[in-house]
């Protein structure tokens, strides 16, 4: 069975941990609280680079989102533009199976 994204992030937003934003994604990464980084197709590369430089070294994986930070906002039913989220805590989605870890 394939995990959807949208239906997985529908059930983090409403049982899961998160944080939306670049500057919250990265505190939380090098914090060590972050299980997965969800980041936008066209986030600026110098955040991408920040997010995922910091990410692997401290093996976090990160699912690149195939859209823009508008079409991600909205599929988390958020009025404005989201380029990343931190997942802390995935509730009862199971949205860490995009990238194959559990």
């Amino acid at each position: 069975m394939s995990v959807s994204l949208e239906k997985e992030l529908k059930n983090l937003t409403k049982s899961g941990k998160y944080y939306l934003g670049v500057s919250k994604t990265i505190k939380s990464v090098l914090r060590g609280e972050a299980k997965m980084v969800i980041i936008a197709d066209n986030i600026p590369q110098s955040y991408r680079s920040k997010i995922e430089n910091n990410a692997k070294l401290s093996n976090i994986p990160i699912y690149v989102f195939k859209g823009t930070s508008i079409e991600l906002g909205a599929l988390l039913g958020k009025p404005f533009k989201v380029s990343s989220i931190s997942i802390i805590d995935t509730g009862e989605s199971r949205i860490l199976d995009l990238v194959g870890t559990s």
